[in-house]
Formats: C-alpha cells, sequence, structure tokens
C-alpha cells in the first residue's frame, strides 16, 4: 500500500500547524509506503518562502525551514516524479467543473491516482473529489482542514 502526501499535509508537519499532530499519527499509524512528489517539495517549499516575502519569518528562520523539509523528506518518504501523464490528467480534473479543483491540487490528484495510492490531504476539496474520482482519500484532521469549498 502508498499513501501520497500533498503539499498541505508537509506544510502542516514542517510549520508545527494546528493539525500536525494528527498529522504526524495518520503517518506513525500506516503500514504503507510514504511517497512525496518533487512537486509536493517545490509547493511546500513555496508556502514556507512566502512566510518571508510577507515578512512574517526572517531569512534564517526561513532558510531553517526549507532546510527541514529536505531533512524531513529524507528521513520520512520516498520520491516520486510528477509525470506528463500526470499533467494530462490534471487538465481533465481541472475542467471538470464539478470537482472545482485548481491546477496544483488537481496535479497531487493525478499523481496519487497513478501511483494506485491513498491520498493524504489537509485540504477539503481535494479530499471530497478524490472520492469523487475513485481515489482513496484521508484527511488526518478534517476538522481542521484547510480548503473551504470553492465556488
Amino acid at each position: 500500500m502508498i499513501d501520497y502526501l500533498d503539499a498541505s499535509v508537509i506544510v502542516s508537519i514542517i510549520l508545527n500547524e494546528r493539525s500536525s499532530a494528527s498529522v504526524a499519527a495518520t503517518i506513525d499509524q500506516s503500514d504503507a509506503d510514504i511517497i512525496v512528489s518533487q512537486f509536493a517539495i517545490a509547493e511546500t517549499s513555496s508556502a514556507v518562502s512566502r512566510l518571508f516575502r510577507m515578512r512574517e519569518r526572517s531569512r534564517e528562520l526561513t532558510e531553517g525551514l526549507l532546510l527541514d523539509i529536505d531533512k524531513w523528506v529524507e528521513a520520512t518518504a520516498d520520491l516520486s516524479e510528477a509525470v506528463n501523464e500526470d499533467v494530462l490528467r490534471a487538465t481533465e480534473l481541472v475542467r471538470n467543473l464539478d470537482l472545482k479543483l485548481r491546477a496544483p491540487d488537481a496535479l497531487h490528484l493525478a499523481v496519487a491516482e497513478r501511483l494506485e495510492a491513498r491520498l493524504i490531504t489537509l485540504d477539503i476539496n481535494l479530499h471530497a473529489a478524490a472520492i469523487a474520482v475513485g481515489v482513496r482519500s484521508h484527511n488526518p484532521a478534517e476538522a481542521d482542514a484547510p480548503g473551504d469549498p470553492k465556488d
């Protein structure tokens, strides 16, 4: 079995957000192989870097958090690339208006689908979209999950 983690899950852990305990418990209790994509790492890095750009974190702290991403991935997960097939599938998913997905979330869903993995996400919309297209999905902290329904 494979668990694919999207960026919301990695961000929660790296920034020690409210949902991080639920996320850590999900990962610790899983017998599955943990997979993240290079895209998820890029998206997580972007979220952390944004804190510096918004002057919410110092350069030194931000650089430390960016290193923490790499250390956490190395210790916890295996990498999977997002391939062209995933981008094509993500395009199909965002064009399905009922799913209400943004491109980054659609790409995570496409990777999880290709890997036949369970998608682990804190995003309510992505979780619902995964279920709608037949991909197993788990939200470790549904009450704390970001991603209110988007119109």
